[in-house]
């Protein structure tokens, strides 16, 4: 989904429809880390962060290489 233009309302509930956990795949317990390459609202690192959480990982940390300046 296209973000570009977006408010963070808009980012979040764009990331959370876009993001689902395969039938099967192991969550629970595991440490968990996102890379991004750059961070703007940061509405995808955190749909992303909670959906893993929910599905009961360990710890979930994340890495950006640059961040978005308004």
């Amino acid at each position: 989904t296209r973000q570009l233009g977006s408010s963070r309302q808009q980012r979040i509930k764009q990331a959370a429809q876009s993001y689902k956990i395969k039938k099967g795949q192991k969550i629970k317990g595991r440490q968990f880390l996102l890379v991004d390459d750059v961070i703007t609202s940061g509405a995808t690192v955190e749909s992303l962060a909670r959906l893993l959480k929910k599905n009961g990982a360990k710890s979930v940390d994340i890495a950006v290489f640059a961040q978005a300046i308004d």
